[in-house]
């Protein structure tokens, strides 16, 4: 059994689903049914079934060359027909065919005048109402024109249905297919053809018909329809008023809809009326066309309901129409009205969700209301938190007025759930909020909350005047004229040096504040000229922050971390809570998706407690970010006050993200959509890249993105995932590619480089020899356990050649992933004893070359 409903069958999987004589196929997307009609390899390949064209029973075949050898005229199509009805005809060998595409009055005035200047016709063939522009053929006037002129009147009344319309009284003979809402469930095949009995024409098609019946009809095809036609009469009358409901809807939205094509609507309108029964309504299908085709297919994308061909169906499904139908003769049917993107939609006799009617379903999608957290969406969430090893995500989506949010997998591993209520650490999407309350303090009205330091200079207030003596660096220029938007936007020259965030300072070994951090700056080097590069830096956040208050919410609301243990073949491992005392500026919010989303729609519209004019200097950018932060986007990013700033697909996009030892969260906001979308889980960087998969599948959904044109994030994430689980691999040669060979020997025995090492920012480094049983294949020799600092991880030496060692940054909790490598080298003094450790944490020098002098 398939775990999927008709509404989010996967492409190509058959309609119904579970029933092996499905006759209908799902195409979920336009861009599936662009791919099912131009016949795409892709799109074929995942077909699991298959949608029949009609085929020509040899009863109807026969009866066609009677006709055509008995009038041996021509025949004429009244009205743009459903493609079938067109393509058999032809298909009888009968090439000289009039399509008068528009069964208008004015068509039928042409007819006339030809059948009066001596033109004459075999038959007439029209529907009723026609599909898929559901106009309907003046059939009184067609009946006085056939008995004056002597031609055979065939109509197609599926559409309408018998249940609706008496059209046999009008015509010779009314055919209609079996196969469509008369079965209804989309599993058996059939058609009929009934005569007048009071027409003219009866005696000699009823001659031919009695001469060639043969009756192959498969005994178990007709046992099948004639249970699921039982109740056709009944399912015909709820289905004409949910049809309505839609079309009232639509014919609405003048803003958004050019046309809505259905009987009751229009000016043919009166001539259905004519022939509808007293208690009939107005039919099962309806299409629409929008003002502008990109509509339709937002239209068509949103729509919770099967997509695919045929009208057979007891569910609600939507096609493409032309699409399906004309594909290779766009140009041909456009003239007779039938437009390129014309979706039509075929009502169930109940709706597919529980809750809304498939008309409010309409009214949401126009407004572009839809929940996108639906239960298709739910298992492509399970099935990336499996994949990815988190053990839950949390999702808030904005989108104008509404909000939706959902949580995914577990809170803990005891099975509480995620909600959208579940606190998680936010990271460095706290900077955001730091900018935010700076501003209030600059722009604010209120004399409460500005502070007139800030409101003289604003952003251009130099830090040093604020913190005075707390704030020096090693350069004395960068300590005069480094300014609050330099320190916001990350072009100070300073890189993260996040490792000598220690959580004790001092000889009282007092908790550590953020003047502590602030004045541990004048101890660590800058690695460029400020205002030239654009090196992250949370120190600078630290030392710009002033005041937050502390969260009220207990342990027992917050999501636990954890880490998959991918170095000792799996399983998942808790992480404790951070201490983030005194580090709140520049990533210690905790907080939830629905906290954040009202964060968000107050920037969406620059509403809330940040001032008007505070809104537009939060999100300037301020400097340029390095090139390889285009990827994926439309060009290089920008940096603002705690944004990053780009453009994708034409439209700009605020975002940053937030990682922590175990959790990861990610904020995304597009102002000119009103739409922004926020996710939060527990592991460190891959719930970061589970919930940007997330977020960019419903971006792109949002944005109509054909598959073929997204960018491709996943792939983006599992390369940069498979270089951090590759980070070890082949340490050495990477970071000392020219090396003695063979390697030197160390000076000294390996006890000697033990010991107790300082830095006036990194604090002490406390490094033991290893025991060989600890080490990967015994290389690595000496560790150093980092247990009181913010960011809790262990250092592990392995000799490279004489004093030069490499380091392996393992973070607690990183199960094999993340591991940052970097430099070493101990300097031996005259005293033939070590004396100090020269270290560059990155491989790449990002943070500069750091000195420790050995104390014990």
């Amino acid at each position: 059994m398939t775990d999927y409903g008709v509404e989010d069958a996967p492409l190509g999987a058959g309609l119904p689903p579970d029933d092996i004589h499905a006759v209908s196929v799902s195409l979920p997307r336009w861009e599936d049914a662009e791919g099912w009609a131009r016949k795409d390899d892709k799109t074929i390949k995942a077909m699991r079934t298959g949608y029949p064209r009609f085929f020509i029973q040899p009863l109807i075949q026969r009866l066609a060359e009677e006709l055509s050898y008995v009038l041996e005229e021509l025949l004429i199509d009244h009205s743009f027909l459903y493609v079938d009805t067109i393509k058999i005809l032809s298909k009888f060998g009968m090439n000289d065919v009039i399509i008068y595409g528009f069964g208008s009055a004015s068509e039928l005035d042409e007819l006339e005048e030809r059948l009066r200047s001596g033109t004459r016709i075999a038959a007439l063939f029209t529907e009723f109402p026609t599909n898929p522009l559901l106009t309907c053929i003046d059939l009184h006037r067609v009946r006085r024109l056939a008995d004056r002129y002597d031609f055979v009147v065939v109509c197609d009344d599926t559409v309408g249905t018998s249940i609706n319309v008496d059209i046999l009284q009008l015509v010779d003979v009314v055919v209609t297919s079996l196969t469509k809402l008369f079965s209804g469930a989309c599993n058996v095949m059939g058609g009929s053809a009934i005569l007048n009995p009071q027409s003219r024409h009866y005696g000699k098609l009823q001659e031919i018909l009695s001469d060639i019946f043969e009756d192959t009809y498969f005994p178990e095809d007709a046992k099948v329809m004639a249970r699921n036609c039982a109740d056709f009469p009944q399912r015909v009358k709820r289905i004409n008023r949910n049809t309505q409901d839609v079309a009232n809807v639509l014919h609405s939205r003048t803003d958004l809809v050019k046309h809505v094509y259905y009987p009751s609507i229009g000016p043919s309108k009166h001539f259905y009326d004519l022939v509808r029964r007293p208690e009939g309504g107005y039919g099962y299908l309806l299409s629409v066309e929008f003002v502008k085709p990109a509509a339709a297919v937002a239209f068509f994308d949103a729509l919770r309901v099967a997509k695919g061909p045929s009208l057979g169906t007891n569910f609600t499904l939507a096609c493409p129409y032309t699409l399906f139908a004309h594909y290779g003769e766009m140009d041909m049917v456009a003239a007779y009205g039938v437009v390129e993107h014309l979706p039509s939609i075929k009502t169930a006799v109940v709706g597919m969700m529980a809750g809304p009617t498939l008309a409010q379903t309409s009214q949401d999608v126009l407004k572009g209301k839809v929940n996108p957290l639906d239960e298709s969406f739910k298992k492509l969430v399970g099935k990336a938190l499996e994949e990815w090893h988190v053990p839950g995500l949390s999702i808030a989506v904005i989108e104008g007025d509404e909000t939706w949010a959902e949580g995914y997998g577990s809170a803990t591993l005891d099975s509480t759930p995620v909600t959208p209520s579940t606190l998680f650490y936010a990271g460095s999407t706290t900077k955001a909020f730091t900018c935010a309350i700076l501003a209030m303090m600059m722009e604010s009205e209120d004399e409460k909350r500005r502070s007139p330091p800030l409101s003289a200079l604003g952003w251009q207030t130099p830090i040093s005047s604020l913190v005075r003596d707390d704030f020096v660096l090693q350069d004395e220029w960068a300590t005069a004229h480094l300014t609050l938007e330099d320190a916001l936007s990350h072009r100070t020259g300073f890189p993260r040096h996040d490792r000598a965030l220690a959580l004790h300072y001092g000889d009282d070994d007092h908790p550590a504040t953020m003047r502590d951090f602030a004045r541990s700056l004048r101890h660590l080097p800058a690695v460029a000229e400020p205002r030239v590069a654009w090196p992250y830096c949370n120190y600078m956040y630290l030392s710009t922050y002033f005041s937050l208050e502390d969260a009220q919410a207990g342990p027992e609301d917050l999501a636990s971390g954890y880490f998959w243990d991918y170095r000792n073949g799996g399983g998942y491992g808790r992480v404790p809570f951070m201490g983030l005392a005194g580090a709140s500026g520049a990533g210690g919010i905790i907080s939830n998706v629905l906290d954040c989303a009202r964060w968000v729609r107050s920037l969406l519209r620059e509403e809330g407690p940040v001032p008007k004019a505070a809104h537009a200097a939060l999100k300037t950018p301020r400097m340029v970010m390095p090139p390889d932060s285009r990827k994926g986007f439309d060009a290089p990013m920008a940096y603002a006050l705690g944004w990053m700033v780009g453009t994708y697909k034409g439209h700009r996009v605020y975002t940053h993200g937030g990682g922590m030892e175990a959790y990861g969260a990610d904020v995304f906001f597009f102002p000119d959509l009103d739409y922004g979308v926020i996710t939060m889980g527990n592991t460190a960087i891959t719930s970061n890249m589970v919930g940007q998969l997330m977020a960019w599948k419903l971006i792109n959904d949002k944005l109509g993105v054909p598959e073929e044109e997204r960018s491709d994030w996943e792939g983006f994430a599992k390369k940069a995932f498979d270089e951090m689980l590759a980070a070890a691999d082949d340490a050495v040669d990477r970071l000392y590619p020219r090396r003695a060979d063979p390697p030197l020997p160390r000076a000294l025995p390996l006890g000697d480089y033990a010991g107790t090492y300082f830095h006036a920012a990194y604090r002490n480094i406390t490094i033991e020899v290893m025991d060989n049983s600890d080490g990967i294949d015994g290389k690595r020799e000496l560790k150093a356990a980092r247990e009181d600092f913010v960011w809790k991880m262990t250092f592990e030496f392995e000799h490279v050649s004489g004093e030069f060692w490499v380091i392996y940054a393992e973070p607690r909790g990183s199960g094999g992933v993340g591991t940052q490598l970097g430099k070493a080298e101990f300097k031996i003094g005259s005293t033939g004893k070590v004396e100090s450790l020269k270290a560059e944490f990155f491989q790449d020098g990002s943070e500069g070359v750091l000195l420790f002098e050995k104390i014990a």
